[in-house]
């Protein structure tokens, strides 16, 4: 066999610079696989609860719902506008009922504030949840159209209303409470 340098055999020269390679192809290899496991994995799936009352009870309980986001604030976006939503045919059926006033309500305030000679203080059919943003102090801020209003008043259905936003929000351990807005106003809003 021939010699390579200094003395070794040509195999045995190939053998360093064959490791050598094989070891930078499993550190590239290992680098993308801490990249990939510490990189944001996008979209996922949680279960979330949804806060409504049940027949003849004053107390908000949790309906469990799934939905899709990326961080916290995606996830609490999701519920609230769950509960814009409602209660699905099955919890009604269940016995659950929100206070957040659903397009029949809202159709029939607006008649009503109407058959009075009053403007309603909305123009829509439905509810909508418009902003939801992080604030400072582990503060959530939620943003609703004017159709929250849309309800013939009570301290009950206030504090009820208040409860289910509260609750929904606070199930979020990155969030201590929420500052409940209506087309961006804190002023005289859910007033009994």
């Amino acid at each position: 066999m021939g010699r390579g340098y200094r003395g070794t055999s040509r195999a045995a020269c190939r053998g360093p610079r064959v490791l050598r390679a094989a070891s930078v192809r499993a550190l590239t290899a290992l680098s993308l696989l801490l990249l990939i496991g510490c990189a944001d994995r996008g979209p996922t799936q949680r279960t979330v609860q949804v806060f409504f009352l049940r027949e003849a009870e004053c107390e908000v309980h949790p309906v469990p719902r799934t939905v899709t986001g990326s961080s916290p604030l995606d996830f609490a976006r999701a519920a609230l506008e769950l509960l814009v939503a409602g209660p699905t045919e099955e919890e009604v059926a269940a016995g659950f009922r929100s206070r957040l006033p659903d397009p029949d309500q809202i159709w029939r305030y607006r008649q009503s504030r109407l058959a009075f000679g009053q403007e309603p203080p909305y123009e829509g059919d439905e509810l909508r949840l418009l902003e939801v943003r992080e604030m400072e102090g582990r503060l959530l801020y939620a943003n609703f159209s004017p159709e929250l209003v849309a309800y013939g008043r009570g301290q009950d259905r206030v504090c009820e209303v208040i409860r289910q936003i509260e609750a929904t929000v606070q199930q979020f351990e990155e969030y201590r409470n929420v500052s409940i807005a209506v087309n961006g106003s804190h002023r005289g809003i859910l007033q009994p």
